[in-house]
């Protein structure tokens, strides 16, 4: 068994830029340093808009452009992962009124899930990438539903798990042989996000 502390250390920001070819940016305030960041993020980002993966580039360590931050330990997903899960719900929020003048429809009316905003009692819609698409400028830094937005962890928090192994014992030569290795950890989403 084991747990562990990650999170701690404070917050993170994030950078997002939209562009008229419909692809997203995300400048990050962590480094990746084989830990597979771009991977993750990427996942999260696109998990929560419904955001086309490929649609994607995650920009870390360019200090010109990347909001300051700190990697260190396990904090990655509990606090830039988050900070971006909430960014990525307010773009949401924030096309919506995007989405209602395309669809002819009132703010009200519009629903959102898995990329897709809908008018309500139609089968009018419209993809996340289509609209930012539609509502894109001529220069990306000053695209509607771009956002900077930090995020300040209030603690840690403690993921745990349990590894198990098998081993048999060769009773002639004592020589041990792993038979299986089972890992077991709890992975669950934020219902806070």
């Amino acid at each position: 068994m084991y747990l562990e502390q990650c999170g701690g250390g404070g917050g993170a920001s994030v950078d997002i830029e939209f562009h008229k070819d419909g692809t997203a940016t995300v400048y990050a305030a962590q480094q990746d340093n084989g830990q597979a960041h771009r991977t993750t993020l990427t996942q999260i980002f696109s998990g929560r808009l419904g955001y086309d993966a490929e649609l994607i580039n995650i920009v870390q360590g360019d200090s010109l452009r990347t909001p300051p931050g700190t990697t260190g330990g396990a904090r990655m997903s509990a606090v830039l992962g988050s900070t971006l899960m909430q960014a990525a719900g307010m773009i949401a929020e924030q096309a919506l009124p995007f989405a209602a003048e395309h669809l002819q429809a009132e703010i009200g009316d519009i629903q959102f899930a898995e990329g897709i905003f809908t008018a309500a009692g139609t089968n009018q819609s419209v993809t996340i990438e289509d609209l930012v698409r539609l509502i894109a400028t001529d220069d990306p830094a000053q695209h509607p539903l771009n956002r900077v937005h930090q995020y300040t962890t209030d603690g840690a928090t403690y993921p745990y798990g349990c590894h198990i192994v098998e081993i048999e014992v060769d009773q002639q030569t004592y020589r041990p042989e792993i038979v299986i290795i089972l890992w077991l950890m709890i992975l669950a989403r934020s219902s806070t996000l």
